[in-house]
């Protein structure tokens, strides 16, 4: 979820840095310089100029990066579990590590890495936008300090309103439907390229646990070009309503249980902790990825099975099994998003707060 512009620390200075700015000049700061039509600020266009008004973007990139890398192996664990039949979780990492050696904990990252960390950006840059978006319908039908954003503090330090809690799952909710559009497919090579040597025994009839020789991965470039020549570019969104299904409503969750955290950890308007954003991106992770994870083994073994050249495939929303051995691999899944939501919201507000104490400096001089 995958996974989201920012959840906001509460407060109306941090409010203002989660929305675009333009460059102009703070005491003794230079004029933007503009074209003959008066349209280009050329004052934007430099590193620093461009920092200053995607600090947010720059922030969630950046931590999607560092976080992403950092978890990966455990990701290609949880497919494995998904698709396959391992005797337990341990299994499956000698299992890997014997035939594929380290590197096989690493197959396929290259896709994930540069799409997560985009579409996270995208989603981030979503949710602010749809917060914006909804709150004049939410104030005016639920009052003007119904909701809890950088202008009106309400109730810091209990739990939030409900009018709030919904505004932060439809504006979550939003976001996630629209960067499930752009992940799809990168999600299925990332699957592709997971299974692959699995894929391959199976169809040689061969059992998991043997080693297959001269085995050679394809890229991620040759992964997409297979699924294009066999089921045409819609191919590459194979598994769409599962997807934007998972995405819409974990989403939703996530940015729902963090501001949520944020909210009770939040005091008098202060900001929270380092240990307090930590905490509030492991429990987003965890809540959300607990309820979307049915929907999550269905998409990965319907790809798989896409992959496989299967055409039987059911990928209906309504063939979705809640029962107990769909969430086999869902320790792995849990502890995963736990530690990459740890790790992204930790940085992630660091990196933020740095570039807004260096954009207030810089406005001061």
């Amino acid at each position: 979820m995958s996974n989201s512009n920012a959840a906001n620390n509460g407060d109306s200075r941090r409010d203002d840095a989660s929305k675009p700015r333009t460059s102009g000049s703070g005491a003794g700061g230079a004029q933007p310089v503009k074209d003959i039509a008066g349209k280009v600020d050329f004052d934007n266009l430099t590193v620093s100029g461009m920092v200053k008004k995607y600090d947010i973007q720059l922030s969630a990139f950046s931590s999607s990066l560092i976080s992403t890398l950092a978890a990966y192996p455990l990701d290609s664990i949880k497919t494995r579990l998904q698709t396959y039949k391992y005797k337990n979780l341990l299994a499956c990492v000698k299992q890997t590590y014997k035939l594929e050696g380290a590197q096989g904990f690493w197959r396929g990252c290259l896709a994930p890495l540069a799409s997560i960390s985009i579409v996270r950006t995208v989603s981030f840059s979503g949710y602010t936008a749809s917060k914006e978006l909804y709150a004049p319908a939410f104030e005016t039908v639920f009052g003007r300090n119904s909701i809890d954003h950088g202008e009106v503090q309400v109730d810091r330090g209990v739990l939030p309103r409900p009018a709030s809690l919904l505004w932060w799952f439809m504006a979550g909710g939003t976001a996630g439907s629209i960067v499930s559009l752009i992940a799809c497919p990168f999600e299925l090579t990332k699957v592709g390229s997971q299974v692959e040597l699995l894929l391959e025994k199976e169809r040689l009839g061969l059992p998991a646990s043997s080693k297959l020789e001269n085995f050679k991965p394809k890229s991620t470039y040759q992964t997409a070009k297979g699924i294009v020549a066999f089921r045409g570019f819609r191919g590459l969104y194979s598994g769409l309503n599962l997807h934007m299904t998972r995405d819409t409503i974990g989403t939703g969750a996530y940015f729902t249980v963090y501001e949520t955290v944020k909210h009770l950890l939040s005091k008098n308007g202060q900001d929270v902790s380092p240990m307090g954003i930590a905490v509030a991106g492991s429990l987003c992770g965890l809540v959300s990825w607990t309820i979307v994870y049915p929907f999550d083994v269905h998409k990965t073994q319907y790809q798989k099975a896409i992959l496989a050249g299967r055409t039987d495939a059911n990928g209906s929303i309504f063939a979705t099994k809640f029962a107990r051995e769909t969430y086999r691999g869902l320790g792995v899944s849990v502890f995963r998003t736990m530690l990459v939501n740890s790790i992204f919201f930790s940085s992630y507000e660091f990196l933020k707060k740095h570039f807004e104490l260096k954009r207030l400096a810089e406005e001061q001089e």
